[in-house]
């Protein structure tokens, strides 16, 4: 279903992709970080992988959005545009609130903070101003490497491409080749490459390779899977089920996703995903400290972090994004 040039139901699966992740900070990592005195059953320990299903999303939008653009510059430019304001504006509130009202282990120096302005602090063993930004590593790599490979993805030769990426993740696996894991992705190879396969079966054409080619990286993914012994058939699992997920959208079988809230969520998934960590549990062992250790109170930093997710989203993000885009497109015409 679309609406406006956007695929609702994948607006959902980000949406629910970010919900995860934040009950998994707010549950079953915040019980970690600061342990208390829960029920069990409050847990979320396999939220954590809202982040494979952000990065299969993300294969399948960039892939899209390469075929809107007509040079590397162009594309890295447009990304740029969509990833650096917001991740900045979520930085500097983020470093602002943990230096007011501390958090023990997550405070960074002004050099640190610096650097986390390039989003590369990861690569470079940096402490991030928040834990979550890991993954903004992985898809600016993923970026430079679509830009890279440029000609082959958006040409006959992407198989090819997609094959010889794949093998060098399998291989890394096994042989662990040196310097070039974090430059090429090779953990999350077949997520990345899976999200671009379904790209091509619900957009372009049914054929046998767009249907195989998602099982296969699926394959891989549960070879090189790298978790605890005792979560790792679970998340193998639920990973096969975001694949599914996606197949019954290539052949228009998920349009019961597309709800409101969902989409909502979906719309300010960035901003949310990059604000809530911290936030949340600094109001959380403000909470507990204050009123004990009642999980309900877990959906006030929900609540707040949504709040300002969405004022980030539609105050902030939207309005400098067109600003910039318009720019961009003089310079570019």
């Amino acid at each position: 279903m679309k609406s406006k040039g956007r695929f609702l139901e994948l607006d959902a699966l980000r949406g629910i992709a970010a919900i995860i992740v934040v009950i998994y900070h707010y549950t079953f990592r915040y019980i970690k970080l600061y342990p208390q005195e829960f029920d069990t059953y409050y847990k979320f320990p396999y939220g954590n992988l809202g982040v494979e299903l952000f990065f299969i999303l993300s294969g399948f939008v960039i892939f899209m959005s390469l075929q809107k653009v007509n040079s590397p510059f162009e594309f890295l430019t447009k990304r740029f545009i969509r990833l650096y304001p917001t991740y900045w504006i979520a930085m500097i509130f983020t470093f602002l609130v943990v230096s007011i009202f501390g958090l023990a282990g997550r405070e960074v120096t002004m050099n640190e903070f610096l650097i986390n302005t390039t989003m590369l602090q990861f690569g470079l063993q940096i402490p991030s101003v928040d834990g979550v930004y890991w993954s903004l590593f992985h898809e600016l790599m993923f970026y430079f490497l679509m830009a890279a490979a440029f000609r082959f993805v958006r040409s006959k030769y992407l198989i090819v491409f997609s094959l010889i990426w794949l093998s060098i993740s399998l291989g890394n696996h096994f042989y662990h080749i040196t310097g070039i894991n974090l430059l090429l992705n090779l953990e999350y190879t077949p997520l990345f490459l899976g999200g671009i396969y379904f790209y091509k079966l619900t957009v372009e054409e049914k054929s046998r390779i767009n249907i195989i080619l998602p099982l296969i990286c699926y394959l891989v993914y549960f070879i090189i899977i790298d978790t605890n012994i005792d979560r790792i058939f679970t998340e193998r699992l639920i990973v096969l089920g975001f694949f599914l997920m996606f197949y019954l959208n290539a052949f228009n079988a998920l349009k019961f996703i597309a709800l409101k809230p969902l989409i909502f969520l979906g719309n300010i998934s960035y901003a949310l995903y990059l604000v809530h960590q911290n936030l949340g549990y600094i109001i959380l062992n403000k909470l507990y400290a204050n009123f004990g250790n009642y999980q309900v109170l877990i959906f006030i930093p929900i609540v707040l972090s949504i709040i300002i997710a969405f004022f980030i989203t539609e105050y902030l993000e939207k309005p400098i994004g067109k600003y910039l885009r318009k720019k961009n497109n003089r310079f570019l015409t």
